[in-house]
């Protein structure tokens, strides 16, 4: 081999080597920049994540905040509704109470006086039996008369 066909061997070795490297360089800087951006994605993900679980966090407390409060709320009413109604109850029955006492007050004073009589409770009868005649009529207005056969014609 001749001085130049080595030479142009070892020129010919330099820039497959060169190129080689040059190869080699442009691998690592494209994976430095995938690397680069995938880190980039990571710590954006775990940014997004982390202020979701935050926020999911301080909603879930807000609600149950305000669940409790309603039930409170809820609680106090019925409580109050429970004891009106006893309140209402209690005065009902006082005034029937009161109302009786009234009707017997009445009745012994005209027993005292010779009021009372016995007229009064025979008018009463008569007017239930009054009573009771006007409903059955009533009751018969309201029944369809019977229907006509062919025995009847």
């Amino acid at each position: 081999m001749t001085p130049e066909e080595k030479n142009r061997l070892e020129r010919e070795k330099l820039k497959e080597a060169y190129k080689a490297e040059l190869k080699k360089r442009k691998e690592f800087l494209n994976s430095a920049k995938q690397l680069q951006t995938s880190r980039k994605l990571n710590d954006a993900i775990s940014k997004i994540t982390d202020a979701l679980n935050d926020d999911t966090d301080e909603w879930v407390e807000k609600l149950n905040r305000e669940s409790a409060v309603g039930e409170a709320k809820m609680d106090m009413f019925l409580e109050q509704a429970s004891q009106t109604t006893n309140e209402m109850e209690k005065l009902a029955n006082e005034a029937e109470l009161a109302k009786n006492s009234a009707q017997d007050l009445v009745s012994q004073m005209k027993k005292e006086m010779g009021i009372l009589d016995i007229d009064i409770e025979e008018d009463e009868k008569k007017l239930e039996e009054i009573l009771k005649e006007d409903t059955d009529k009533e009751k018969k207005k309201d029944t369809p008369p019977p229907k006509k056969s062919m025995g009847d014609i």
